[in-house]
This record gives C-alpha cells, sequence and structure tokens, in this order.
C-alpha cells in the first residue's frame, strides 16, 4: 500500500512495509545490522566519489584496450574496512570477424590483506575480483551486447569493493542490450 505524505516541503511516496520505519531522508530504507555496508546514519553516508584515468588505444581496426586507474573513496563503510581503495582496470575488444567482436573487463582492487581477510572472516563472505566477458553481434543497423560477469552491480563503488560472487561456482550475471547506429550523413 502506498500513501501520500505532505508533512514536509515536498511530496514523497512513502510505502508502509510492515510498519517498519523508513529512513526520513530516503524511501530506501537504512539497514538495522550496523556491520553492513548499508546501514547508513546520515545522508552523507551514502555518498561515494570515484575518479578513474581512462588510457585507450586502438591498435588496429581489430583489436582495442583500456586501462583504468582508478581511485574509489567511500564514505561510510563496515568496521574495518577501507574507506579508501585503488584499483585498476582493464578490458579489451577483439574482432573475431567483421560482425562479431569479444570484449572482455577485470578490476583488481588493491586492498590491504590484513583488512581483506578480516572482513571475509567477519561477513563469511569471500570478495573477488571483478570480470566480465562477453560478445558484440553487428547486424548491419542494430549491434547486439551479450554480456556475462560475477560483479553484483555497476556503481564503480559497489562493484569494484564488494563483489562477491565467483566465476568458479558458476556465481555469474548476464545482460542483453540492443544499440542502433543512426547515419545522418547523405553519401
Amino acid at each position: 500500500m502506498v500513501i501520500f505524505e505532505g508533512i514536509y516541503r515536498n511530496y514523497k511516496l512513502i510505502p508502509k512495509v510492515n510498519a517498519t520505519p523508513l529512513d526520513s531522508r530516503s524511501t530506501f530504507p537504512a539497514s538495522s545490522d550496523k556491520s553492513s555496508a548499508a546501514s547508513f546514519e546520515d545522508f552523507n553516508d551514502r555518498l561515494s566519489y570515484v575518479t578513474q584515468l581512462i588510457i585507450t588505444r586502438k591498435f588496429s581496426s581489430n583489436l582495442s584496450l583500456v586501462v583504468v586507474p582508478t581511485y574509489l573513496h567511500r564514505n561510510y563503510t563496515t568496521y574495518n574496512d577501507q574507506n579508501d581503495v585503488f584499483a585498476l582496470g582493464i578490458g579489451g575488444r577483439a574482432k573475431v570477424s567483421n560482425r562479431i567482436a569479444l570484449v572482455a573487463d577485470y578490476t583488481f582492487p588493491f586492498r590491504k590483506s590484513w583488512n581483506k581477510k578480516y572482513r571475509e572472516d567477519v561477513s563469511g563472505q569471500r570478495y573477488y575480483n571483478a570480470l566480465g566477458v562477453g560478445l558484440e553481434m553487428d547486424t548491419g543497423g542494430h549491434i547486439f551486447h551479450l554480456n556475462f560477469t560475477n560483479a553484483t552491480a555497476i556503481q564503480e563503488s559497489q562493484f569494484i569493493s564488494e563483489t562477491n560472487s565467483s566465476w568458479g561456482k558458476g556465481q555469474f550475471r548476464w545482460g542483453f542490450s540492443i544499440a542502433r547506429r543512426f547515419n545522418f550523413n547523405k553519401k
């Protein structure tokens, strides 16, 4: 059931879920588990900052590579987790034929080993580096993308530091998208 509340300056849609009070600053409830990274006490706890230097090179019409040094700052982390994480992402695209290409990306976060072990011992979850592979198919006007990854999120502050799915255990997600290419040049 959804009700309208107009107590504040702006109207908000606030769902009532088993009479559990929501954080008054958002419609997304904070976790009551204080060891969770989603246990927000303040709006600033929800913020994270990412800075990346994207370095690409197209070696030929068949091969492109990218290197992405990354700095990630999270305002709120669980106890004994790092607020600042440096990572290195690498990726590439290799054409197999005129219409098919393989794509891949890998992100390696530089975590302190004692910190990573502590987090794994406390949470019972192991953290993995994000790895994605995909296939691009060009049909002439549309480009179909079929992607597989072990990352559980698309936001950098989550997939760099909190990927807990393993390819070795068959824990991956798949995504699909279609892009349309338009040509407005008359020749």
